[in-house]
């Protein structure tokens, strides 16, 4: 009886310490709350809100890039990749006139030197419980003397982190 508690308990013991090391690898960038890439993409104001949302109890993350193929559309300006980047936003209505004053927004551009820029469309500072802000990065390519939407991935800046399935709570 004794021998069969003891191994009851090593059995236990082994199952909690691989659960515990399992843990702890391959963390997944969803949950992060500070994603660890290169400087083009980050968010000037995501580090202050995060220690500001702590300070409240809160856990806010920033969800996976995920590719929204509806947004892949050219817009007609294209003759530079800024130029393209700033239509394209437009033609979404993602900038422009009927955007919220309260919304800080960025792009930015950069040319990779292979014939493709990579696009970043930061709109920051939501009225919204579950969302503060949204990433679109944008691929374009140059086709002859015209820039061209590739691939188009959002991100969102979720204020107390997420479901799970990568939507905001």
């Amino acid at each position: 009886m004794a021998s069969l508690i003891v191994r009851q308990i090593l059995n236990l013991s082994v199952a909690a310490l691989v659960a515990l090391a399992l843990a702890g690898c391959g963390e997944s960038r969803e949950g992060q709350t500070i994603p660890d890439e290169d400087e083009f993409f980050v968010q000037s104001e995501w580090a202050e809100y995060v220690k500001q949302s702590r300070e409240h109890g809160y856990e806010p993350v920033v969800t996976h890039w995920h590719r929204i193929e509806v947004l892949e559309t050219d817009p007609e300006i294209c003759v530079s990749a800024q130029e393209t980047m700033e239509s394209w936003a437009a033609l979404r209505n993602l900038i422009g006139p009927m955007q919220a004053d309260s919304l800080s927004m960025d792009i930015r551009v950069r040319e990779e030197g292979d014939g493709t820029a990579t696009g970043l469309l930061q709109r920051w500072g939501f009225k919204d419980d579950s969302t503060y802000g949204v990433d679109h990065r944008v691929t374009l390519e140059q086709e002859g003397e015209c820039w061209r939407v590739k691939r188009v991935d959002t991100r969102h800046y979720c204020r107390r982190g997420t479901d799970g399935e990568g939507r905001c709570l």
